[in-house]
Parts: C-alpha cells; sequence; structure tokens
C-alpha cells in the first residue's frame, strides 16, 4: 500500500464496516492517521471507532472549519480537539 498523509473514511458504508475498515488500515498503515466521519454518530459509537484504531471522529454534518481544525491537528501529529456534531 503506497503511503499516505491521513486517510478519511465512513463509518457506514453499504457492504463493509467502517470499523473494520479502520481495523485493517490500521494493521497495514500503523502511524497513519486515521479521521472517521458518519451521520449516524452517538458517543459510544465515537468511542468504539477510537478503539478500533482511529486518530479522530466527526460527526456529520460537520463544518468545514471543524473539519480543517481536525485535518490541521492530525497532520501536524497533535490530538485533535475532537469536534462531534449530532443532530
Amino acid at each position: 500500500m503506497a503511503p499516505a498523509d491521513l486517510i478519511i473514511t465512513d463509518l457506514c458504508m453499504p457492504e463493509l464496516s467502517g470499523l473494520d475498515v479502520v481495523r485493517a488500515l490500521r494493521e497495514a498503515v500503523d502511524g497513519t492517521p486515521i479521521l472517521v466521519s458518519s451521520a449516524i454518530y452517538i458517543p459510544s459509537m465515537r468511542e468504539e471507532t477510537l478503539n478500533a484504531g482511529a486518530s479522530d471522529a466527526l460527526g456529520k454534518p460537520f463544518t468545514y472549519w471543524e473539519l480543517l481544525d481536525s485535518v490541521s491537528a492530525l497532520l501536524r501529529g497533535a490530538s485533535s480537539r475532537s469536534v462531534v456534531s449530532c443532530q
């Protein structure tokens, strides 16, 4: 797999669990930040996502600024402020 600076994926996909994707990516590209987003997002899902190996998670809808903050923090190697929107 080619190196990446950041991976962004969705949690809910039609044929594959986003958690399974995160777990597989974490094994394949250990150390690369993984940002997960989802329209169906509750705090317990956030915890499960982070435990699976995601670096940060955003609930949809998120603003441009929330996405920018998360991506910037992950690319700097810092912890994001982990904005979660639940609407």
